[in-house]
């Protein structure tokens, strides 16, 4: 199924993202080195692991985590009730990635795993108009090419009044994408004290708001 995705990415034109268990030199299924060699040419392969390391059994619930990290959503197409990838979901959530799932046959243990996401909130997806429609808010003006009826006009929010300058900083960079600390840091050029203090502060303001994962943005 990764490899699918992978190779539809490619066939439309698209770049695609690879994140291995083991490490760069250890391509997993072996089969898949063509396919490497592909994405690489657009895209990217990534992994924590040492280069030299083999993937091991437990490295890759662990490596799932970067994958919905990277992501903006995740879609789980099928999965037995206890797939790997029912721990991508897990981690999807904590990171506060919305969490799409395709519905199969009742009686298919291959989708009792996602059967089983819906029913406890999982967005269902039944084609690519549903996936369109919940990325609208992320790539409005990309969607509304491929959705007729998604307007691409999106307001850009107004800085709160009563802030100072590094509030000001703070909350432009969560208008733009949600961030972490660390990042906050970066883009204030404040240290971590003070932002820290800062995101107390309008948090409880309700200025901005925290997310699993550590993650902050607006409100």
């Amino acid at each position: 199924m990764d490899g699918e995705a992978h190779r539809g990415a490619l066939e439309a034109g698209g770049r695609t993202i690879a994140v291995l268990a083991g490490g760069l030199s250890k391509i997993y299924p072996p089969e898949h080195a063509g396919l490497a060699l592909e994405i690489i040419k657009t895209g990217a392969i990534v992994s924590e692991a040492a280069v030299l390391q083999a993937p091991l059994p437990g490295m890759f619930p662990a490596r799932n985590r970067i994958i919905s990290g990277m992501s903006k959503a995740i879609i789980l197409v099928e999965a037995a009730e206890k797939s790997g990838a029912l721990v991508t979901a897990v981690h999807a959530s904590e990171q506060g990635r919305p969490v799409l799932a395709v519905p199969g046959s009742v009686e298919s243990s291959a989708s009792g795993g996602t059967n089983s996401l819906i029913r406890k909130g999982a967005i269902l997806i039944r084609d690519v108009d549903d996936v369109l429609q919940e990325l609208k808010d992320w790539a409005p003006s990309f969607t509304q090419k491929l959705l007729p009826g998604i307007s691409a006009e999106v307001t850009p929010p107004s800085v709160p009044e009563n802030l100072d300058e590094a509030e000001t900083k703070i909350w432009q960079a969560l208008a733009n994408s949600e961030c972490n600390m660390d990042e906050l840091i970066r883009t204030s050029g404040q240290n971590a004290g003070v932002v820290a203090g800062k995101l107390l502060g309008m948090e409880m303001k309700r200025i901005i708001k925290r997310l699993p994962g550590s993650r902050f943005t607006i409100c």
